[in-house]
């Protein structure tokens, strides 16, 4: 941290910097939030309406969809084991209590239009033993118990198929543990973030921010066509929480991207979030900001805030005059004024003792006491409000904006005065 410091400080003074430090500089952001608000002052494409296929008929391995649809995709991963192309129908295991779903989007279009060359997301399961089937919508429809609740987990930017394939199942045993004994199917959203793009760290995190929130439709739809009865919770961690913040927004009627929904959950259908180290601007769930619908149509939202996050306390550096990160910031004492009675719905966990310096997966669900923490978003308890007391969980529920404001960030509040309501 002696190094560090003085570098930061040249750089805030506007001294002189290095080609060395710079460098440095942009792969510390490779994890961290995009320029995609920058995209905000163009002209965006006119309103167009998101229509899911009609559940897709078993692809050829073999198939390939034309280059020109899909440019900016990278190739879809392989499964770890593909059974023959004549994929049956297999139900997994009714209490979802000893398998997984991962539902791809790495063979869908990453550019508007939204389409999916085989006609849907791509879907399979991996049981107990490590074996996984290619299956389809049909087959995981089938496999839900009715009435268990759904968890969908959404990871970040720079995570390639061998990184899903491996965090899945600590991410998996970590949910849960938390609760072994109630009944959960947990299904695992994957979408082609891997990296490099183009060999520009700072180009490729902007590309990947904006896929994020592009993915969102994607996201939003699987969730409106899950069969009623299902209580429905999405875990987003970086740039998935942002995926997440959009999906939310468009099921509460928005649009993101010049896109915007046709199929809707039930009225009375039960939603609940938490995004873990979120890379989304602390205000854009606000009233009639990018998302800010989200909170409407969701019963109740946590955040995990740490403010000595590394790679999110350079989210700031990304343009002049940007936002501090939620998953690092939180929500502001001018958030909270703007977002009046929404604010009953949302819970702050501060978890910066816990996971101090951390932001990847793994330094979250190493504590079983974080997914503790989040049972109750996660499983549907009757009090969504209760958060385990802090000397048992070792992590803190912030008490309002006056003490939030006390904290600053990693480096914030070493170098700079923060602005007020900032």
């Amino acid at each position: 941290m002696s190094e560090m410091r003085p570098r930061f400080e040249l750089r805030a003074e506007r001294s002189k910097t290095g080609s060395l430090g710079f460098a440095w500089l942009l792969l510390l952001l490779l994890a961290a939030s995009s320029t995609g608000d920058a995209a905000r002052g163009q002209d965006g494409p006119a309103l167009v309406e998101f229509v899911p296929p009609p559940a897709p008929a078993i692809q050829s391995e073999s198939f390939a969809p034309p280059a020109a649809q899909y440019q900016a995709v990278p190739p879809p991963p392989a499964p770890t084991s593909v059974p023959s192309t004549s994929v049956p129908n297999v139900v997994a295991s009714p209490a979802g209590l000893d398998g997984y779903w991962i539902a791809s989007s790495w063979n869908c279009r990453q550019s508007a239009p939204h389409a999916c060359p085989c006609g849907d997301l791509q879907f399979s399961y991996r049981s107990c033993d490590g074996q996984m089937q290619l299956l389809n919508r049909d087959a995981f429809n089938a496999s839900l118990t009715p009435g268990v609740p759904v968890c969908f987990v959404v990871h970040g930017s720079f995570t390639d198929w061998n990184s899903i394939i491996n965090d899945c199942g600590p991410l998996f045993s970590w949910i849960r543990n938390a609760a072994p004994s109630r009944a959960m199917h947990v299904v695992f959203y994957t979408w082609p973030s891997s990296g490099p793009l183009t060999y520009e760290p700072h180009i490729d995190v902007a590309v990947l921010g904006m896929r994020a929130s592009f993915n969102g439709v994607y996201l939003g739809d699987l969730i409106a066509r899950v069969p009623p009865g299902h209580p429905i919770c999405v875990i987003g961690h970086s740039h998935g929480a942002r995926m997440t913040a959009a999906a939310l927004h468009l099921l509460g009627g928005g649009e993101v991207d010049g896109t915007h929904l046709t199929n809707f959950p039930p009225a009375d259908q039960r939603i609940r979030a938490v995004l873990v180290a979120g890379a989304l601007d602390h205000h854009w769930m606000d009233p009639g900001q990018r998302f800010g619908l989200a909170l409407c149509r969701t019963e109740c939202l946590m955040y995990l805030r740490n403010d000595h996050d590394i790679v999110l306390s350079f989210y700031p550096l990304r343009k002049v005059f940007s936002r501090r990160a939620l998953g690092e910031s939180g929500l502001t004492r001018r958030d909270h004024e703007r977002l009046g009675y929404l604010n009953s719905k949302v819970v702050e966990l501060d978890v910066t003792n816990m996971v101090q310096l951390g932001h990847v997966w793994n330094h979250y669900y190493t504590h079983p006491e974080l997914a503790s923490a989040m049972e109750p978003f996660v499983y549907f308890d009757d009090a969504p409000g209760y958060v385990p007391p802090a000397a048992a969980a070792s992590v803190s529920p912030v008490n309002g904006p006056a003490e939030k404001e006390a904290r600053g960030g990693f480096f914030r509040s070493r170098f700079a005065k923060a602005a007020p309501g900032e």
